[in-house]
Order: C-alpha cells, then sequence, then structure tokens
C-alpha cells in the first residue's frame, strides 16, 4: 500500500511536467522571464505533490518534490531550481513535523545536485541529455534522501528505513528518470527546430540578398516561387510573379520559349539558355540554368531556375570582339606592308645584281636577296593564316623548298629537293631563325654539294624526336673531307657564320655528318 501510495503521488507528477513543456514554447528559457515561470511551475508542482504526499505519521510524508527540484534546476537553472526550493520549502516548513529537517534537507541536497548536473549540461551543449545520466542524478539525490531518513525522530527512524527507504531508492530514481527524458525529448525537439529556424533564416536571406533571379516552377509550368533583390529596384513582389506562367509574365513569343526549357528540364535534364526581355529596366539579356528539384526517391518535383543579367557581360563581348577584330585587322595589314617591302627590297637586289660587274659581287647579292625573300615568306604565311601567333611549318618548308628549287634551276644539272615535316606549329621568334637556316643550308648544298655531278637529291625534314625538334638537311652529293667539316666547326665564311648565329638563337646543337653518301647537316632544338 505504500508503494502504491508513493507511486501514485509521483505519477501525478509526471503528468503535470508536460505542463513545462507547453510553457517552454511560449516563453524562452534563456531569458529572465521565462526561466521565473518555469520555477513557479516546477514549484507549484512540487506543492501539488506534497498535498496529495503519502503520510507515514502526523509531520512526516513523502512525496516527489526532490524529484521536480532537481529536475527543474538541471534543466532550466538555478534560478528555477532557487524558485522551487523556496516554494517547496516555505510549504514544508508550514506543514511542520517530525519529518521536516529531513524534508528540508532533502531539497536542499536535490536543488544543488540538480546544480551540478545543469552545469555539467551547460559544458556540454549540443549533446544529448542520457537516461544513464538522468538515472545517476535520481540516484544520487535519493541515495542521501534515504541517508537522510536519520534525521526523523529516533523512534521512527528504524521502521521508514525498513518500510519506505528501498521504494525512495528505487522508484524515485525511475520517476526522474522518467519525467527527465520528457523534458530531454521537448528540449531536443525544441533545439532541433531552433537549427532548422536558423538553417530557413540563412537560406532566406541568402538567396533574398542575390542579384540572380531565383524562381521555381511547377509540373503545369507555373511559377511558385520567386526570390532575389532583383525585384526591389522595380517595385515588384514575389506575389507579382507566383502563380503566374512564363507567358502571362512575358508575353506570347518569350513566354513559349521559356515553357519550351522548362519542358526540357522537367524531362530530367539541366537547361541552360539565353534570352532578351524587357522587365522594368529596358530592353536586357539573361542567362538561365534550369534544374530539376526531386524528392527522396529521385521524383521530379519541380523546377528550380537561376537567371542572370549578362547585359553588361554581352556588351563587353562585343566590344572586345570587335576591337579584336581590329587588331587583326591591323596586324594583318602590318604582316602585308612588311611582306610587300621586303618583295621591293628582294626586287632590287635581284636588279642590282645584275649590274654588279665581278661574280663574287653578283653572289652576294643574290643570296642576300633570298634571305630576304626568306623572311617575307613568313609575313606573306601570317597574312595569308588567321592565326598570327602561330605559324603551319610544313607550309612554310613547302613553299621555301619549291622557291629554292625554282631559283637554282640549271640547265645542266638535275637536282631535287623534297621534305618530309611533322604538322608541327611556331611563333614568330622561332620561324623567321628556322626559315633562314632551311634558306642557308639548301642554298649551300646546291652551291657546293654537287660539284662534278650532274644529278642529286636535297632532303629536307623536320620531326618531333625525344621532345625536341630535329631539323636535317641533307644532300647526296660529292660530300666533305673530315677536315673541312672540322673547318665547319669554326666558320670563317659569312654564311656559315650565319648558320652558327641562328642555331644558337635557337638555343640548338649543330652536328655535322659526313659518314654517308653526301653530306647531312642535323640541328636539334
Amino acid at each position: 500500500m505504500i508503494v502504491a501510495d508513493i507511486i501514485y503521488n509521483l505519477s501525478i507528477l509526471a503528468v503535470l511536467s508536460v505542463l513545462s513543456n507547453m510553457l517552454d514554447d511560449r516563453y524562452d528559457r534563456s531569458r529572465l522571464h521565462g526561466q521565473v515561470l518555469q520555477g513557479v511551475l516546477f514549484g507549484s508542482i512540487a506543492l501539488v505533490a506534497m498535498m496529495y504526499s503519502f503520510t507515514y505519521t502526523e509531520g512526516i510524508i513523502f512525496d516527489g518534490r526532490t524529484v521536480v527540484v532537481s529536475i527543474g534546476t538541471a534543466f532550466f537553472g538555478p534560478l528555477t531550481g532557487g524558485i522551487s526550493l523556496i516554494m517547496a520549502g516555505a510549504f514544508r516548513v508550514w506543514v511542520g513535523g517530525g519529518g521536516m529537517v529531513m524534508g528540508i534537507l532533502s531539497l536542499v541536497y536535490a536543488f544543488i545536485i540538480g546544480w551540478v548536473f545543469h552545469q555539467v549540461k551547460k559544458n556540454s551543449a549540443g549533446r544529448r541529455t542520457t537516461s544513464l545520466q538522468l538515472l545517476s542524478m535520481g540516484v544520487i539525490v535519493h541515495f542521501m534522501m534515504a541517508v537522510f531518513i536519520y534525521a526523523l525522530p529516533p523512534e521512527h527512524v528504524k521502521a521508514v528505513l525498513q518500510n519506505i527507504a528501498l521504494t525512495v531508492m528505487l522508484v524515485y530514481p525511475a520517476v526522474t528518470v522518467l519525467i527527465g527524458k520528457i523534458l530531454a525529448s521537448h528540449e531536443e525537439r525544441r533545439m532541433h527546430m531552433e537549427k532548422l529556424a536558423e538553417s530557413e533564416e540563412r537560406f532566406r536571406l541568402l538567396i533574398g540578398s542575390s542579384d540572380d533571379i531565383i524562381f521555381t516552377v511547377n509540373h503545369d509550368l507555373v511559377l511558385s516561387g520567386v526570390f532575389g533583390k532583383w525585384m526591389e529596384p522595380l517595385g515588384r513582389r514575389a506575389e507579382d510573379y507566383i502563380g503566374r506562367t512564363a507567358i502571362e509574365i512575358h508575353g506570347e513569343e518569350v513566354g513559349r520559349f521559356q515553357e519550351e526549357q522548362f519542358r526540357k528540364a522537367l524531362a530530367g535534364e539541366d537547361v541552360v539558355y539565353e534570352w532578351e526581355d524587357d522587365i522594368g529596366r529596358g530592353s536586357r539579356f539573361y542567362q538561365t540554368k534550369m534544374s530539376p528539384m526531386r524528392n527522396e526517391n529521385g521524383d521530379i518535383i519541380g523546377l528550380v531556375g537561376i537567371g542572370r543579367d549578362i547585359t553588361d557581360t554581352k556588351t563587353m563581348q562585343e566590344q572586345l570582339s570587335r576591337s579584336l577584330k581590329e587588331k587583326n585587322v591591323l596586324i594583318a595589314e602590318i604582316h602585308h606592308r612588311v611582306k610587300n617591302n621586303m618583295a621591293i627590297i628582294s626586287s632590287l637586289l635581284n636588279l642590282q645584281s645584275g649590274y654588279a660587274e665581278g661574280e663574287e659581287t653578283r653572289q652576294l647579292l643574290q643570296e642576300t636577296e633570298g634571305r630576304v625573300r626568306t623572311m617575307a615568306l613568313v609575313h606573306e604565311l601570317v597574312y595569308e593564316g588567321d592565326n598570327f601567333t602561330e605559324i603551319a611549318i610544313r607550309d612554310l618548308l613547302e613553299r621555301m623548298v619549291n622557291l629554292l628549287e625554282r631559283s637554282f634551276q640549271m640547265p645542266d644539272k638535275n637536282i631535287r629537293t623534297s621534305l618530309r615535316a611533322d604538322d608541327i606549329t611556331m611563333d614568330m621568334s622561332t620561324s623567321i631563325p628556322l626559315s633562314l637556316l632551311v634558306n642557308e643550308l639548301v642554298t649551300n648544298s646546291w652551291k657546293h654539294g654537287f660539284n662534278g655531278v650532274r644529278e642529286g637529291l636535297i632532303h629536307v625534314s623536320l620531326l618531333r624526336k625525344n621532345g625536341q625538334f630535329e631539323l636535317r638537311v641533307q644532300d647526296d652529293g660529292s660530300g666533305l673531307s673530315e677536315e673541312q667539316v672540322e673547318k665547319l666547326q669554326k666558320p670563317t665564311s659569312f654564311g656559315y657564320t650565319i648558320i652558327h648565329g641562328l642555331v644558337q638563337q635557337l638555343y640548338g646543337t649543330l652536328e655535322y655528318d659526313c659518314s654517308g653518301e653526301g653530306l647531312a647537316v642535323i640541328i636539334r632544338f
């Protein structure tokens, strides 16, 4: 009967603790008025517990006030616990009797232990209040309550220990866990709701401060949400767009185009498109990306779109395009004029060579003419092409070799040329010294490589090998002795001095090979 009465008393407390959750939803526990109201509530619950307490004998009562005070202090802090302690303590003093000292001691100890557990909770913010923690608090509080039984009048101590102490040690901690879990569950739900509200507020601020047009569309192609501060300068609100179709907002032509893009996105693909319209700031260009919104099962439940005003970007692109076109025209004109001037210089040298008195002078003028013509050929290729920074070397070498073959044709000799080149592009700083090298080497082979020989072949190759370019100019003519090759390593003639200088300009190496028929000159760079 004793156990049943005590359990009945404690069950009333468990029911009344739900009121704390309702009060917590209405009044913030972190504020002073919230903590005061919780203290009054827990104090009132403690009073109800004492009104319906189990009376062992007159002045000695057992109820759940220690559970209430310890739980209230642990969850809501010392202010709440202190108010409930004062209310419960005052009532216990008013009741009086032989159990008053034990009752006051138990209340004060329950408050102290509750405060300790509140500090533990505070220092482990974000962690869940576990059943083990609640059970530990209940056991500690009510173990001492059992100890405080010795504060009763001596004639009642033994009987109370035998009849009630075990109930206090077993049932009171269990009820502490029960009421604590009710409050803890509400506390966790409240924390989740606060985090959700914070997340929603951050999301609202994020999309609300965006200059982009952010919107959502449902399966009926109707706008279901519109976000962004782009509406502020226009004096518009989201309500001016929500519930309307693209045709209703933008008109027939633009609206139908947009709805066509919406349907593509509803089929499951991301769609990016550009469009032009007047939405209150004159004709503007926009780029929009539409993406499907999916639920947890992967089903498409609508669309989300982000539109951006790209008018300034398009204007800048058009300006850059015009500027680039003008620059290309200017560069092409420069190369054209350089080529023409070199052609004039080449013609003048050719004319001058015809009036030269000595054969040596005539040859020097013709060699200089060939070098000028070679450089003019590079500028001609640049002028003809679309790329002013890269030159197709194979095309350049083909024209050079053919031009040199026509220039050196002699009726008493049949000297042919051949070319093999990889598909290589080079800039002007490399193309000009390379073309001059080919001109010098082929000219030297033609002039000096076929003494006493009526037929022959000059082969030019430019290949990629081992991360380098290899230029090889080889003839099958009369060749050179080893002594003559050694002299070429330290050139005295103007032609080979140019060759060595051009190789250095390319940061390359020069090698002569006379082991086979004729002579091969190999340059790697």
